[in-house]
Parts: structure tokens; C-alpha cells; sequence
């Protein structure tokens, strides 16, 4: 039997002239069943919409994935579809601040979502919640001049566009001068650390510059607050300094009556460096020089002494640098830093 266009559509979609193919095929050949089947997920990345509306109802149906759909009601307007969070305020953005890179200000970055909202209309920049200042859309990096030197900051990135002002994403940023640290310290799981204190260099108002001439002494009270322990105990004696114009045993720290000497070594020599010794004018017994590449910046010095074997260790920025043996000090009762008069180098 032919069949025309017409009835052998209606034969593939199960139906002969109205009549459903339900028991056995009525009018034509046994048509062969395909039992093969087909398991997945099926992606519509395209797709549309329609919308149908009465006195009553009004419907909207969307297929597959369209790039916006709109559904509204006497109430409510709504915007579904994957495409729509594109209809949004911009997203959260990954921002960070120098802490400390710079002398002479804050640099602020950030990056976009690039699977979120456009920030067509640029960045609002805050600083501790202050507006600061809008830059375009193709601005990646702000520079904050007006900032205090050790002071931590709190800055947030908004982006903008047709939808309004993004999420607040904030960074810390600080400028550090002379060696200040200021931040937050935390532990491996972010827990914060309260009360803790860091320092890299000497902090503002806690270091002193001497010249040739200067220097400067304590005098402890008899018996009462030593500068050392007693005798058979472990003490560490530790300070910064930066040398650039030391003359020949110039010295730094002493101690006495049994004395004590801390001395810089002499510029002189190419090098800049520490020594210990028992006198002014003793050959040292400890000694060791700065890193040539930072001879002239901020060093750490720590001088530890072990009471049970008599040894002394010198430290140079936190590495030990000499070991040897070193003779008690029973008794200090005076503290000499600096120039002295006379013979104290």
C-alpha cells in the first residue's frame, strides 16, 4: 500500500488515520520496533520561550536553556534562564593590598569573576568604609597616597554596571616605615592570635642614633633588677643596629664592673659587623660580619650565653654565626651604650 507524506507521518507518531496502533497494525505491514535504548544526559544549549495569557492566566513556558526568560504576574516579575545571573549587580572580586611592599603607599588590585556580571560601569573604592574614589571598568590597580605609615587599613572593591554596586570584597593593606610591622596574626586555621606583637627593624620610639660622640648609660640598683641573671644561669642579650661610619673599636653595649664588650668592627675594613670581647681593646672572642649586599641596613644581633657550659653563641639576624667560650659575668651593675670617655673606645 503507498501512502501519502501525510499518513506516513501520522504511521511514525503511532497513529493510522486517528486510529491508535494500541493491539495490531490495521492498515499496513508490522512495523519493526527499535528496542535499542539510549542513557545520558541530554545539554539543550539553546533554546526559547512563549507566552500565552487569558482574562485569567498568564503562562510562560521556556525550553532548553535560553539567554533570558521573563515570567511576570500581577505581583511579581521574574527574570530564570542560566543566563540571567549576566542580570545581576557584579560579583564578589579577589582583592589584595601591600602590606608593607611599598615606602610610599597602598597599592590596591583586584580581578573580576569572569563567569559573573560585567562591571561595565567600573569600581567604587573604600577605604575603612570611606569612599575613596570610582575608576573605569578597565582599571585593575589603585594607589593610595594618603595613608599613615604603620596604620592597617580595610580596603573594599564594588563593582558597578546597569544593576546596581557589586559584593564588598576587602583586603588588609599598611605602609610600613622604619621597620614597623602591623597586621594580623593568625594560626594555620585562621584563628586570630590577640595581644601578639612583630617587628622586623627596630620600631618608631624605640630606637636611638649615636655619633662619634655620643652615648648614653643605666645604673641598676644593688642587688635589686640585675642586668644579668646570676651566676650558672642562661641569658640572652639581644638589639638591632645599623653601622655605616664605625671607627676602630667603637663600641656599642658594656657591662661592669666585670666587664662585658660589644663592639662594631671598623668600617675601615670594607665590612660592617659585631664583636665581643672582655675589654675595649681585646682581641674578640665572638665575631661576625654583616651580609656585604646589607652591611649598611638593619641587623639583628643576639648574644646567648649557656651558664651550665660557659659558651657563648653570636646570632646574626637569627643564624648562629660564632661559638666559643665565654667567661661568667658574676655582676653587672652598670650599663654603658655608645661612645665612651677615655679608653671605652
Amino acid at each position: 500500500m503507498r501512502y501519502t507524506h501525510i499518513q506516513y507521518l501520522l504511521l511514525l507518531l503511532g497513529i493510522c488515520f486517528g486510529v491508535p496502533l494500541i493491539s495490531q497494525n490495521t492498515c499496513g505491514p508490522e512495523v519493526a520496533v527499535d528496542s535499542n535504548g539510549f542513557t545520558g544526559t541530554a545539554f539543550f544549549n539553546y533554546g526559547s520561550q512563549s507566552r500565552a495569557k487569558s482574562q485569567n492566566y498568564r503562562t510562560s513556558v521556556a525550553v532548553g536553556q535560553t539567554f533570558v526568560g521573563f515570567t511576570e504576574s500581577l505581583s511579581d516579575n521574574s527574570t530564570v534562564g542560566f543566563y540571567s545571573r549576566f542580570l545581576l549587580p557584579p560579583f564578589a572580586l579577589k582583592v589584595s593590598a601591600t602590606q608593607g611592599d611599598l615606602l610610599d603607599r597602598i597599592q590596591v588590585s583586584w580581578e573580576i569573576d569572569a563567569l559573573g556580571p560585567s562591571p561595565n560601569d567600573g569600581f567604587n573604592i573604600y577605604r575603612d568604609d570611606v569612599f575613596l574614589s570610582t575608576v573605569a571598568s578597565n582599571i585593575r590597580n589603585y594607589n593610595d597616597f594618603n595613608v599613615i605609615a604603620g596604620r592597617p587599613y580595610i580596603y573594599s572593591v564594588r563593582g558597578l554596571n546597569t544593576y546596581g554596586e557589586g559584593v564588598t570584597s576587602e583586603a588588609l593593606g599598611f605602609q610600613v616605615p622604619n621597620g614597623v610591622v602591623t597586621g594580623w596574626i593568625s594560626t594555620l586555621n585562621g584563628t586570630a592570635v590577640p595581644d601578639a606583637l612583630v617587628t622586623l627593624s627596630p620600631m618608631q620610639g624605640f630606637s636611638a642614633k649615636f655619633g662619634a660622640m655620643d652615648g648614653a648609660f643605666a645604673i641598676g640598683g644593688p642587688g635589686v633588677n640585675p642586668f644579668l641573671p646570676a651566676a650558672g644561669n642562661d641569658w640572652t642579650l639581644t638589639f638591632w643596629i645599623k653601622t655605616d661610619l664605625a671607627s676602630a673599636n667603637a663600641s656599642l653595649i658594656q657591662l661592669r664592673p666585670f666587664s662585658l664588650y660589644l663592639r662594631a668592627l671598623t668600617s675601615s675594613s670594607g665590612h660592617e659587623g659585631v664583636a665581643v670581647s672582655t675589654t675595649s681593646l681585646a682581641t674578640p672572642f665572638l665575631s661576625a660580619t654583616f651580609a656585604d649586599s646589607t652591611k649598611n641596613g638593619w641587623h639583628h644581633v643576639a648574644l646567648s650565653f649557656d651558664g651550665s657550659s660557659n659558651y657563648g653563641r653570636l646570632y646574626i639576624d637569627g643564624n648562629l654565626q660564632a661559638l666559643a667560650p665565654m667567661s661568667i659575668v658574676p655582676s653587672a651593675d652598670t650599663l654603658n651604650i655608645g661612645s665612651l670617655a677615655g679608653n671605652g673606645g
